[in-house]
C-alpha cells in the first residue's frame, strides 16, 4: 500500500492569466499533457482522492482512464488554501494579486478571515490535520491529487511538527505554525513543482 500526493498540473493561474472563481481554474494545453505524464508514472492506483476543484479533477481525468476500477472520491479537505476573498480578484491577474498576497502575509494572523469564502490559516490547518487522520486509515494504494500550498503544509506537519498532528494547537503554536509555514512558502527550495508526485507512505506512519 501506498499513499501519493500529486500536484495539479500546470493552471492557468500558474501561468498568470486572469482567471474566475478559484474552484473554476483549469488547466493550460502543457497541463493536460503533464497530468497524461502523472497517469503514465502511476502503478497499481486501486483509490483516487480529488479536490472539488477543477484542476485537480481535470488532472485525474488520465489517472482515471488508466485504472477504470479505481475508486474516485471527491474530497473537501484537499482543496487550496483560499487565504485571500475570491471576489476580489476574480479579474485580475495573478500578478497584479500580489499586492493582496503581500499584505495578508505582512499581518501574519492565523485568526485572520479576508471575507467571503476565504479561510483562516487556522482551520488550514484544521482540516490538513483531518485529512493526515483520514489517510492514516488508508489500506488502498491511493493518489492524492491536490495543490500546492496544501502539500506544503501537510508535510511541514509530517515532517518537522508531528506533535501537532494528534491535537488542537493554542494560539502560539498555530501562530508558530503559520510562519514556518510561510518560510516554506517564500522559499523555492520547498516549491513543489506542477504535477510532482511524492510518496508520503513512510511520513503517515509517524506515531502520537
Amino acid at each position: 500500500m501506498h499513499i501519493y500526493l500529486i500536484r495539479h498540473a500546470e493552471s492557468e493561474s500558474n501561468m498568470g492569466q486572469t482567471y474566475g472563481h478559484p474552484e473554476d481554474i483549469r488547466l493550460t494545453a502543457r497541463g493536460t499533457r503533464q497530468a497524461c505524464t502523472v497517469a503514465s508514472a502511476l502503478r497499481s492506483i486501486e483509490k483516487i482522492i480529488v479536490s472539488d476543484f477543477a484542476r485537480s479533477q481535470q488532472t485525474a481525468e488520465p489517472v482515471r482512464e488508466k485504472f477504470p476500477e479505481a475508486e474516485y472520491k471527491v474530497w473537501h479537505d484537499v482543496r487550496e488554501f483560499t487565504y485571500l476573498d475570491p471576489r476580489k480578484f476574480t479579474t485580475i491577474t495573478s500578478n497584479k494579486k500580489q499586492n493582496l498576497v503581500e499584505e495578508y502575509w505582512e499581518r501574519m494572523d492565523p485568526f485572520f478571515a479576508d471575507g467571503g469564502e476565504a479561510e483562516t490559516f487556522a482551520n488550514f490547518v484544521d482540516r490538513v490535520r483531518r485529512c493526515i487522520a483520514n489517510l492514516r486509515k488508508e489500506i488502498l494504494t491511493t493518489c492524492v491529487i491536490t495543490h500546492g500550498n496544501f502539500i506544503k503544509l501537510l508535510l511541514l506537519l509530517l515532517s518537522n511538527h508531528t506533535e501537532y498532528i494528534f491535537r488542537k494547537s493554542n494560539r502560539e503554536e498555530i501562530e508558530m505554525l503559520m510562519r514556518a509555514f510561510y518560510g516554506r512558502y517564500k522559499n523555492e527550495a520547498y516549491e513543489i513543482r506542477n504535477a510532482e508526485i511524492i510518496d508520503i507512505t513512510k511520513l503517515l506512519q509517524v506515531t502520537a
